[in-house]
């Protein structure tokens, strides 16, 4: 009867033991988690009719893309080369020194009125960009030229999105699209001012209506 006894208290013992090992381990949230809420209540693709403005002359993609920003803002076509003229930005700090003028684009905002309703900002992330176009708000994003072997940077139009990546309206290549992991990787951009290279920078203009 003993001997029965500790018997039955090993197998319980080793049973025990088998049901902490199957225990499922703690759960950690995962980023791919964290961004799906992020984006809740986000349509999963979206498309801002923005018109397509092209330069193709290796300095004014940031000015040519603020220009199809302010066209969308404004329900009429611009013409580039006043973008670019109201800027106050020269040819020798985009092309010479690489970078990109963010304060000459707060100009040429402010030649429209929309000065006080234009900002530069950076760290954004991919669910923010999707946030400002749910706000019917094309961000200009600065980032690094994905055609070029140099360090060079460009400014273009995020125009929509769908579940794999962003429309892009690039003065020099036109419309093509932009995995997020790709985007993501190019989202950068040297400033004029300081020579500071920023992650994740754009700017935006926003309606008068509104509160951005």
């Amino acid at each position: 009867m003993k001997h029965t006894i500790l018997f039955l208290l090993a197998l319980a013992i080793l049973a025990s033991w088998g049901c902490a090992e199957k225990r499922p381990p703690a759960h950690k949230p995962s980023p791919l988690v964290e961004h799906k809420q992020d984006e809740a209540g986000m349509p999963s693709s979206l498309a801002l009719q923005v018109p397509l403005i092209l330069s193709r002359d290796n300095y004014s993609s940031a000015t040519t893309s603020l220009a199809m920003a302010l066209s969308y803002r404004l329900g009429k076509k611009l013409d580039k080369e006043d973008v670019w003229k109201a800027s106050g930005t020269t040819f020798l700090q985009v092309i010479k020194a690489g970078c990109q003028d963010a304060a000459g684009l707060r100009r040429a905002a402010g030649q429209w009125n929309y000065g006080d309703r234009s900002s530069f900002r950076t760290g954004l992330t991919t669910a923010g960009l999707k946030g400002y176009l749910n706000q019917a708000v094309p961000p200009v994003v600065l980032l690094r030229d994905p055609d070029s072997v140099e360090e060079r940077y460009k400014g273009v139009i995020v125009s929509g999105y769908d579940e794999t990546g962003f429309t892009i309206l690039d003065p020099e290549r036109g419309e093509y699209h932009l995995d997020y992991q790709r985007f993501t990787s190019l989202w950068r951009s040297r400033l004029c001012l300081g020579g500071e290279v920023v992650e994740r920078p754009a700017f935006l203009v926003f309606a008068k209506d509104s509160n951005g």
